[in-house]
């Protein structure tokens, strides 16, 4: 039996007892995923990540103006030591000057990161609103998705498995999808996952229930 074989039961079997609710999740996820159809993504992701590198850009320079700065305060300590009446003004001068720029740093590093959390579905929401749907759909169950992966499985990877099983389902079950037919099919993976001599060892990752 393939390890990509054993890797696909082992992870399907983890939803035999899986929730009504937390299944039709990841259901409905499916579903919007298989309507996506055709769009376009090229125009909203190249004016999201132009916004980002602009952030980026401005931060980068304020952070090196706001380094001078405080390199300029410093200088100005020092010579406080030597001309006290007039060094210690410029240094508090500078130091004002620091703080100010500071607090704008803190703001625009909020601003870009903020956008970098949401750049994925501000993307999406400049696309189409089926495909805005499927991106907070698939946020939402990422954590679900997750935590029932065997060790060394990604999220990324329990995502492909868990659709392509949808899609085996629904294929079998005369195009049905729903959360009792998912938890039969769940039920068998885990048969066969558990079975000494599994009657599928072709490195096939598909579920055929008889």
């Amino acid at each position: 039996m393939s390890t990509d074989w054993i890797t696909y039961l082992n992870y399907m079997s983890t939803w035999e007892t899986e929730s009504d609710a937390n299944i039709d999740r990841v259901i409905d996820e499916h579903n919007v995923f298989v309507n996506l159809g055709d769009f376009d993504s090229d125009t909203a992701s190249n004016k999201e990540f132009d916004k980002l590198n602009t952030l980026a850009t401005t931060l980068r320079d304020e952070t090196v103006e706001a380094d001078a700065i405080q390199m300029a305060a410093d200088a100005a300590a020092i010579a406080t030591l030597y001309t006290f009446g007039y060094g210690m003004a410029a240094f508090a001068l500078l130091e004002a000057a620091h703080t100010l720029k500071g607090a704008k740093i803190s703001k625009d590093a909020t601003e870009l990161n903020n956008n970098l959390a949401s750049v994925d579905t501000d993307i999406s929401s400049n696309i189409t609103d089926t495909v805005k749907l499927y991106t907070v759909a698939y946020k939402l169950d990422n954590n679900l998705i997750a935590s029932k992966a065997p060790k060394g499985l990604d999220t990324r990877q329990c995502c492909s498995l868990l659709m392509q099983f949808m899609a085996e389902v629904q294929r079998h079950n005369n195009g049905q999808l729903d959360a009792a037919a998912f938890r039969r099919f769940a039920a068998s993976a885990r048969i066969l996952y558990n079975s000494p001599t599994p009657k599928r060892s072709t490195g096939s990752t598909t579920l055929l229930i008889r």
